[in-house]
């Protein structure tokens, strides 16, 4: 995984790549529209939304060499919607 130093979402963004960036910008504001209850963090070198209170990760995003990555960092989520992301490229927790 390429793992960022950027201190904050805006930050992370203007860094990626220019042919990444529209792609970037627009996850980045459907994750900001439909994750109500979440806020926007920086975790692990990547952007993250977690909900309030225990503060544990639930989606994040990351530049990689060939692709975007999209976690779903919680495995009953992945578990639900499993039948509907089974024809997509999928590591353990992610979608490429």
């Amino acid at each position: 995984m390429v793992r960022s130093s950027a201190g904050n979402v805006d930050q992370y963004l203007a860094e990626a790549p220019e042919s990444r960036r529209e792609a970037f910008t627009a996850l980045r504001a459907l994750c900001r529209e439909e994750l109500t209850g979440f806020r926007e963090v920086m975790a692990y070198g990547m952007p993250a939304y977690e909900r309030e209170g225990p503060g544990t990760g639930e989606i994040a995003f990351a530049d990689q060499k060939q692709y975007i990555s999209f976690y779903l960092l919680r495995t009953d989520v992945r578990d639900a919607f499993a039948d509907r992301l089974a024809p997509h490229d999928m590591g353990k927790g992610c979608l490429r």
